[in-house]
């Protein structure tokens, strides 16, 4: 599958790059601004795909740190949200199919956070551990990956640090995606 180097690093216009105290470039959203990539045909309709990235925030407001496209014309979002400092999977607006009390984001460190879905179930990753899967059928529109808003045009925007986004157009087995995280890892 294709692992889009593009999105590996991604500096959105007004975004600040910085460098780790180990070196690891991250890109720091301060609540205002946010990302959004260009259209990955490649991940439209019902195709398999994942996406991870690692995370550190301390906010414990509701916002969303990613989402690809939109839950218009039938379609569903893959969205990774926190809401007072918890993590939550969404797939529309008003839906959260996953919603852990348990996983904190808002401790100030780094998390590893991937969604892998392989056409017919869908799992959520935290720190390497899958947390969460499910049966769902999922069609996506507009695949635009957006970091740090629930969408294109800002809303519920995020305040925190975001490393390592990487884009594959399948979905990768719980062996792969150990094998990248164990790499990524400080």
């Amino acid at each position: 599958g294709t692992h889009y180097e593009e999105c590996k690093i991604i500096n959105g216009k007004g975004n600040e790059i910085k460098e780790d105290i180990d070196g690891r470039d991250y890109v720091h959203l301060d609540g205002t601004k946010y990302i959004v990539t260009k259209e990955l045909t490649e991940l439209d309709g019902n195709t398999e795909k994942t996406i991870m990235f690692f995370v550190r925030t301390s906010s414990s407001s509701q916002t969303m740190i990613m989402n690809l496209g939109d839950d218009s014309n039938g379609g569903l979002k893959m969205c990774i949200g926190e809401i007072y400092g918890y993590l939550r999977l969404y797939t529309d607006w008003y839906t959260a199919i996953y919603d852990a009390r348990k996983d904190t984001l808002a401790d100030n460190e780094w998390h590893f956070l991937c969604i892998s879905y392989d056409k017919t179930k869908i799992s959520l990753y935290y720190d390497n551990e899958k947390v969460f899967t499910t049966n769902i059928t999922f069609r996506t529109v507009n695949p635009k990956l957006v970091i740090g808003a629930w969408n294109t045009e800002g809303l519920d925007l995020f305040t925190g640090d975001i490393r390592d986004v990487r884009v594959y157009n399948r979905s990768l087995s719980d062996e792969e995606i150990n094998t990248i995280y164990s790499q990524l890892l400080y």
